[in-house]
């Protein structure tokens, strides 16, 4: 995988914890899902799988930033 195929996988996602049991991982996964512009997922985690990791991220898009090149590329296209 290049750095161009790196910077277009999306959204990242964050851990809001780390459980040992299903049940635990599930209740914390439904308290993240009451705000509705968040995806949550729950995730094996450890040595063997036996702890469960539950991770979410925002629905919202992030703005695109700006880099200088097309700022320049903005720039010399409004003076044509």
């Amino acid at each position: 995988m290049n750095k161009d195929q790196k910077k277009n996988l999306g959204r990242p996602w964050k851990r809001a914890g780390l459980f040992d049991t299903y049940e635990k991982a599930l209740k914390k996964k439904t308290d993240i899902l009451d705000d509705k512009n968040v995806e949550a997922k729950i995730k094996r985690f450890g040595q063997d799988g036996v702890q469960f990791q539950v991770k979410f991220r925002s629905l919202s898009v992030p703005a695109a930033k700006k880099t200088k090149r097309t700022e320049k590329k903005s720039k010399h296209r409004s003076k044509n």
